[in-house]
């Protein structure tokens, strides 16, 4: 294999898998920033939507709770009292699908949530867990009454992408990376290109035992520079001793 070919082959494989260990953690970090936006969005519809109840009385019709839709795209909205029970949904919200109620989950179920528990506390609060092998981030968000006491809780769900982000996101992601692997190719052909000229101009020179053709020395990297130079140095050698060689037979 042509040192050429070996050297960029080699310069190609630092780049990508330095690239590759960068858009890992470029990857992890962008998803990281999406879940906080998302997370920071929701709780603060869960908490306009708290404010906008405040003071109000909540109504007292229980519903079964289960959260099989929560992984269709969109918000899911609803209200829990103060003891975790599901009640009716606020004015102009649609009701579940009868799909979801066929796994229910009780109250005490719901307390034991940590973002409930702590909205109970007075503290908004979120979390994500699974449903039907899909990620749904929950935000939670109490309801104040006159009092000052906890009447109910907001309590929000939205199913994340399947992909960790949206699907135009991660195409832009595609499009810079394909674009910073022709960079890096780019750049591994002219770094070879620079490195490899000097050394296959003395190669040649070797080769063809031209001791009158000196060879570069102005690539701009000093042991490439110092290697000419003292290719030249020894081809200039050899010819004053050639010289000196034919003048003593002559």
């Amino acid at each position: 294999m042509p040192i050429r070919t070996r050297f960029f082959l080699n310069t190609i494989a630092i780049l990508l898998l330095g690239m590759g260990l960068a858009a890992v953690l470029a990857w992890r970090a962008v998803e990281n920033l999406y879940l906080d936006t998302q997370r920071e969005n929701l709780l603060a519809q869960a908490s306009l939507t708290a404010a906008a109840l405040e003071g109000q009385p909540l109504p007292a019709l229980a519903q079964p709770y289960s959260q099989t839709s929560n992984v269709a795209p969109g918000i899911h909205t609803r209200l829990l009292s103060d003891q975790g029970v599901v009640i009716q949904l606020p004015l102009g919200q649609i009701a579940a699908p009868p799909a979801e109620n066929s796994v229910p989950i009780t109250p005490a179920e719901l307390q034991q949530r940590p973002e409930i528990s702590q909205a109970m506390q007075g503290q908004p609060a979120t979390a994500i867990r699974a449903v039907l092998n899909r990620r749904v981030l929950y935000a939670a968000a109490p309801i104040f009454g006159e009092n000052g006491t906890i009447t109910g809780l907001v309590y929000l769900a939205m199913p994340l992408p399947p992909g960790g982000l949206p699907f135009n996101l991660i195409l832009e992601l595609a499009a810079a990376a394909f674009v910073a692997v022709l960079l890096a190719l780019l750049a591994g052909t002219l770094l070879a290109r620079r490195i490899i000229l000097p050394v296959e101009a003395i190669s040649n020179a070797a080769t063809a035992v031209d001791l009158t053709r000196p060879v570069p020395t102005g690539s701009g990297i000093r042991e490439l520079d110092e290697l000419g130079r003292a290719f030249n140095a020894m081809t200039k050698s050899l010819r004053q001793s050639e010289q000196a060689k034919n003048a003593f037979i002559a």
